[in-house]
């Protein structure tokens, strides 16, 4: 039985309209969600049937029953604070601003770069700059996405106005996610539990793609001119299928010590080896090596020319997933890694195919530009960690 949260909640997933968010698109997100579904009345005709298994007049939204803070049924404004790790922070504003935007539709998001004074951002550009600034060195505020603006823009102690700092973000990811797997494992039935996954995989898509896509159009074009820089120093053509491979070491298989080989050259080995039997088309290509430990991205160097008989580039590896010692950095070294990550994870956005282990915010994020914003099939992506169920990333 689906209790009365999660019923809501699929709700407003499953009603979710077809959107046309992205010009010159290769097909809507629904599209590329169902790519491998057949035919899409049959499956519209499925989706009608699972509406009617739920009750719209139900009980508290994970938002409200998390936080308690409701304003004539809405959220007015929502502050979302960005934290130590970027990756954490690009991942938790897509999907918690799509989460959000679900049960209140016309919320507006303050997108904070500073951080809290007691934490600061360590990826901020300069000193003494404003919320807008400090934004400003990594996007252009005037493109972000409508209902989403930098700076600290609410009103200190306001009832209809919430203040998320990344912890609060994920604790609503994980929230949502339970809500999801609850209801896909709860269906008996092979054929129908693959449909619920399904469903879930389209309602995310179909919920975070207008806010990745808005949030990388307005990256810095600097960024993207660097990305591209890099691609044509290595490949034939803008064309030429390529591969990325991304490796988050460090004190990645310290924090999850249920499996001491997440994140290794092991792990990564396995998954390059599942892209090749799934894509042969993978083999001799190029490989773009990026992530955050220099050691472990040679031994992911000597790998992928073993596995996938590549012509392997690290592009870099800067070691920037301590936060405290990161933080004690310099200015100017903390400013180009911040200008690295996004390139890295443009590149990333835009390979053919991408292994990397999803235990790593970076790499979720990778995923939802694979996606959303370039377009990628997403079985072109392979988890080292050997996770499928790729809505329960976040």
């Amino acid at each position: 039985m689906v209790d009365a949260t999660s019923s809501r909640i699929l709700v407003m997933l499953l009603l979710l309209p077809a959107r046309s968010w992205a010009a010159k698109s290769r097909g809507s997100p629904e599209e590329l969600a169902l790519a491998d579904v057949g035919d899409l009345a049959t499956y519209h005709e499925e989706l009608g049937k699972l509406n009617n298994q739920f009750d719209e007049a139900l009980r508290p939204t994970v938002l409200s029953e998390v936080f308690k803070r409701k304003h004539g049924g809405q959220f007015f404004c929502v502050q979302l604070e960005a934290g130590a790790s970027l990756g954490a922070t690009l991942n938790t504003w897509f999907a918690g601003m799509a989460l959000m935007r679900l049960e209140s539709p016309g919320v507006k998001f303050y997108l904070d770069w500073l951080g809290a004074p007691s934490a600061p951002n360590p990826y901020v550009c300069g000193s003494s700059v404003s919320a807008r600034e400090a934004l400003r060195s990594l996007f252009t505020p005037e493109l972000l996405p409508l209902g989403v603006e930098p700076g600290r823009g609410w009103h200190e102690g306001s009832a209809d106005c919430l203040h998320m700092d990344l912890s609060m973000m994920g604790t609503l990811g994980r929230k949502y996610s339970g809500v999801f797997r609850t209801w896909v494992r709860a269906e008996p039935d092979a054929t129908e539990r693959k449909l619920r996954l399904r469903t879930v995989r389209r309602a995310m898509l179909e919920a975070t793609c207008p806010v990745a896509y808005g949030m990388w159009r307005a990256l810095r074009p600097e960024v993207r001119a660097e990305s591209r820089r890099i691609l044509a120093a290595e490949l034939s053509s803008p064309a030429e299928p390529f591969v990325a491979l991304h490796v988050r070491g460090g004190d990645m298989t310290d924090e999850d010590r249920a499996d001491a080989e997440r994140g290794s050259d092991r792990s990564m080995g396995r998954g390059m080896a599942q892209l090749l039997a799934e894509h042969p088309g993978a083999r001799n290509r190029t490989c773009f090596i990026l992530g955050d430990d220099p050691e472990l991205a040679d031994k992911v160097r000597v790998k992928a020319v073993e596995v996938l008989g590549c012509k392997a580039v690290v592009v870099r590896a800067t070691l920037a997933h301590d936060a405290e010692s990161f933080a004690a950095r310099p200015l100017e070294y903390r400013c180009d890694t911040a200008q690295q990550v996004l390139v890295d994870l443009d590149i990333m956005g835009q390979a053919t195919f991408f292994v990397g282990a999803m235990v790593s915010h970076v790499a979720v994020t990778a995923f939802w530009l694979r996606s959303c914003v370039y377009r990628h099939d997403m079985h072109t992506l392979v988890d080292a960690d050997g996770i499928s169920d790729w809505h329960m990333w976040f």
